[in-house]
């Protein structure tokens, strides 16, 4: 009796698995895993990088590669590739003060570009660092402005090399 209750049990809850997995309602069984907090880095939510980018005091950085940037990026935000970030770190760092207050991002809670990024950035210095867990994934859907190839979309050297040019 015991061992037909539990073959019931188990045969519905793998029925159940299985519907939920192909149902285009289904409900996530498992949710990204939570990175470990990077010392002296402050993590933020879409409210305080909204509230950041409102009041334009920080700096954003994304950590996605230049190609997603010019697909879309939060606006004035700064592309520092964590794929490039050893060639790219001279023209931030002409930029960008150490003291600057930064907001590092990159796709969302799975990614970790932007960990990376702001890991290498403590390390070059930088100490005023905040990461925003939900990154371009939950600005968009939110329906946050964003900029894309359209806008003003250079990374720190392309700024850099426009600023030389027009120096002369």
């Amino acid at each position: 009796m015991l061992r037909k209750a539990s073959l019931i049990v188990f045969v519905a809850t793998a029925m159940a698995l299985i519907v939920n997995a192909i149902s285009p309602k289904g409900i996530p069984l498992f949710g990204p895993l939570p990175l470990p907090e990077i010392e002296g880095v402050g993590l933020i939510g879409l409210e305080d990088a909204w509230q950041s980018f409102e009041k334009g005091r920080e700096i954003f950085v994304d950590a996605r590669s230049a190609e997603q940037y010019r697909k879309g990026h939060i606006p004035g935000a700064v592309s520092l590739d964590a794929g490039r970030f050893e060639e790219r770190l001279s023209s931030f760092l002409a930029l960008v003060p150490l003291d600057a207050p930064l907001v590092v991002y990159c796709d969302g809670e799975g990614c970790g570009s932007s960990r990376e990024v702001a890991e290498l950035l403590k390390e070059a210095g930088y100490r005023n660092i905040r990461l925003f867990q939900g990154g371009w994934e939950e600005w968009v859907r939110s329906g946050y402005p964003r900029e894309t190839e359209a806008g003003d979309d250079t990374t720190v050297s392309e700024r850099q090399e426009d600023d030389s040019s027009t120096a002369h």
